[in-house]
């Protein structure tokens, strides 16, 4: 049976609404059944909302929104809902077994090995009697595909949300807006191994048991003024919130399966684990808001707020931000006699936002980020036992994201033409990060206000009737942004971060590669060539010379420099609509030029370090003693650390197109809806993530922003047929 499959989508969705003199009301009901290109990689969701608005007094009026959802989700296994290494992570399984180990047992004469009690062919994973053994390589007694049928990764929510308002105007100019929002969410999930083959042979079967619920509440009451005096227009609001989340989790395990075909918790005889926490997260807020703008030319607005969490001690917890904006509607001042600008307007505005999540955070430790965390479970025989993980920081306060916009808008010839252009400068202040200590230290991780940082750039929007006629109209829509990256701040303690294939320090892009140099392929023997340390002392048996130039050959003596930024020259996209009488076409284009982007998954079909494993094309032409001149050092599995270790050799230019939308529809002609009563209909063919290009066959640059990738699940390429019709 094969890993792969055709995937389908289901998506209906049903939705009417109705008005009388006081009163609207809205409801809505939806199915969704998506089947991965994974087999058991399955979604399926039944969800459902009604609103209800209702003017009960001139001067009062309320509403109530409520939903609610019942999700099943059998997931596959990838780098983000397991480990990138997994067995049965299937993107990781299959890029890395060598293509010639069947799916099915053979024996060494090539014949099939077959379960006597089914009839059927053994899945090859290694351990049947006659079969052929597998390397290390090749992961023997392990199989994915045979995994992934037996095992269960299921998981089940339900959730209900309510949001309710009352709205009072009084004293003509005023209203009084108090709302309460609360959401609900239980969360079910269920983890089994088989017996038969994988992670639960050794335990004879494992079941684990996952229960959480979420209960989240905002409670609102806002004050609003407008007045409006000849030409002057002035609003105003002040206001407070409180938000409440609380977190409740439980888990367990149990190992020794009893009756085959019974995965349920109480089919399991040995009690092996049990565990639960919980979270509690809180945050108070006192904001206002002033507005004034005088004969629609001239627009000031100014607001301050102040936000306490609970994630940070008493004396630390309150932080206070503010925004400044004004705009200018030039053409109405100056232009107004010009007939084709029909809007043309500056802007500018600087304003503060707090954040209080940390970068990097261990577990849920988050919550508490000023406090000291244990790891439990560090028993001695029967003395119970606590790890310090990470350490407390009372001192530890608010983030402060201070942003900087000025740019102009502007509409042209009845909007034949129309854009926007702006200039963006976003600091970050007293960052907050899990900064790791040394393996010395006692304690993991310390929460700190570690530093500052900037992004700054130009974003650039424009938009054109390219051709408008009566019957046909083409719209082209494209942006821009160009963005610079660079750490302003560190502290003493700790000038240097490094974090995988980055390290971060003053002065320097966040997101700038820290690598060993490439150099390229010694023509004598093949091995891969670095620039070597001037601070190190290395053998003469680790040095080489090629034409005149002193090299290494121990990644150990190689040097560390930057080696450039995943952050791209210029990220665009363009998007074209067609419309032609009732036929209308749309194609969204997105792309990126330059960057960086640490290709780890081509390394690891590049290197030659496990026998059995599978290995990328490439490596025909690696050099060997008849051909001396190419680029791709020699495979040798005995030295595999040294010539395939992570360097500039795996970083590959991150530019890459992608044809992200393409949707084509057809509005039926209302003199054959009147018929059956319609008041319009509308056929449609979508085709999502239909192709990719970039620099390397089966690279995708926009997997991360950091310029890394791992074994995720892919994008998939969805084609939609659909109908929609209103009544």
């Amino acid at each position: 049976m094969p890993l792969k499959r055709q995937g389908k989508r289901t998506d209906a969705n049903l939705n009417f609404s109705g008005k009388t003199e006081k009163s609207d009301f809205f409801v809505s009901m939806g199915y969704l059944n998506d089947q991965g290109f994974n087999i058991k990689s399955d979604f399926q969701r039944f969800n459902a909302r009604i609103n209800v608005n209702s003017q009960v007094k001139s001067w009062l009026k309320t509403g109530l929104n409520i939903s609610g959802s019942m999700t099943t989700a059998n997931t596959a296994n990838d780098s983000f809902t397991g480990s990138a290494n997994s067995f049965v992570n299937a993107f990781s399984f299959t890029r890395g077994i060598g293509p010639i180990y069947p799916v099915r047992a053979f024996n060494a004469a090539g014949q099939p090995i077959m379960n006597p009690l089914t009839g059927e062919q053994w899945y090859d994973y290694g351990n049947h009697p006659g079969a052929v053994a597998r390397p290390q390589g090749a992961s023997p007694g392990r199989h994915v595909v045979y995994e992934t049928l037996l095992n269960e990764y299921l998981t089940r929510r339900s959730q209900v949300s309510a949001r309710s308002y009352v709205e009072i105007r009084f004293l003509k100019d005023f209203t009084f807006v108090p709302t309460f929002s609360i959401d609900l969410r239980n969360n079910n999930g269920s983890t089994y191994w088989n017996p038969t083959v994988g992670d639960g042979v050794t335990q004879n079967g494992y079941k684990q048991q996952t229960n959480n619920t979420i209960r989240s509440y905002t409670f609102n009451q806002i004050l609003n003024y407008n007045k409006t005096f000849g030409d002057h227009t002035v609003s105003a609001l002040v206001g407070h919130e409180n938000y409440d989340y609380n977190y409740r989790t439980f888990n367990a395990s149990r190992t020794g399966l009893i009756l085959q075909g019974n995965t349920e918790f109480a089919n399991f005889v040995t009690a092996n684990s049990s565990g639960g926490q919980a979270d509690n997260d809180r945050i108070e807020s006192f904001f206002s808001k002033a507005g004034y703008n005088y004969k629609q030319k001239y627009f000031f607005d100014a607001s301050l707020r102040r936000d306490g969490s609970s994630r940070f001690s008493p004396d630390s917890r309150w932080g206070t931000f503010f925004s400044l904006g004004a705009s200018w509607s030039i053409n109405k001042d100056f232009l107004t006699d010009v007939n084709w600008i029909d809007d043309l307007r500056l802007k500018a505005s600087y304003g503060q936002v707090g954040n209080n999540a940390i970068l990097n955070s261990n577990n849920n430790s988050e919550y508490y980020a000023d406090r000291a965390f244990y790891d439990l479970g560090w028993n001695n025989g029967t003395e119970p036992g606590a790890l310090l993980t990470s350490a407390a920081n009372p001192l530890l306060r608010w983030e402060s994201q201070n942003t900087f916009n000025a740019g102009v808008n502007f509409s042209l010839f009845k909007r034949r033409l129309y854009g926007e252009v702006e200039f963006f400068k976003k600091t970050v202040d007293n960052l907050l990060f899990s900064v790791p200590q040394p393996v010395s230290d006692p304690v993991r991780s310390i929460n700190q206000n570690i530093g500052a940082m900037y992004n700054s750039g130009v974003e650039i929007l424009l938009g054109a009737d390219v051709v408008r006629t009566q019957d046909f109209t083409w719209n082209l829509v494209t942006n821009w942004t160009f963005l610079k990256n660079k750490v302003t701040k560190l502290p003493a303690e700790t000038p240097q971060l490094v974090s995988g294939t980055k390290r971060r320090e003053v002065g320097y892009d966040y997101y700038q590669f820290w690598l060993r140099q490439y150099a390229g392929v010694d023509p004598t023997d093949g091995a891969a060539l670095y620039i070597p340390d001037p601070t190190q002392t290395i053998a003469a048996a680790n040095k080489r010379i090629v034409n005149g130039v002193e090299y290494t050959i121990n990644q150990s003596n190689a040097l560390f420099d930057r080696s450039g930024s995943a952050i791209p020259d210029l990220l665009g996209s363009f998007t074209n609509s067609f419309s032609y009488k009732n036929l209308s076409l749309s194609v969204l284009v997105n792309y990126q030029i330059g960057g960086k982007f640490y290709d780890s998954n081509y390394q690891g079909l590049m290197s030659t370090g496990s026998y059995g494993s599978a290995l990328h094309k490439d490596l025909l032409g690696a050099w060997t003693q008849s051909n001396t001149t190419s680029s791709i050092p020699r495979a040798d599995f005995g030295n595999s650390a040294n010539i395939n270790a992570t360097s500039t050799r795996w970083l590959i230019d991150a530019s890459y197109l992608a044809i992200r939308n393409v949707n084509l529809s057809y509005s039926l002609p209302q003199n054959w809806l009147k018929k059956i009563d319609v008041s319009n209909a509308r056929l449609f063919v979508t085709g999502e993530n239909l192709h990719l290009f970039s620099k390397r066959k089966g690279l995708n640059p926009s997997e991360s922003f950091d310029g890394t990738n791992t074994t995720v699940y892919p994008q998939a390429r969805i084609l939609s047929v659909g109908l929609n019709a209103s009544f």
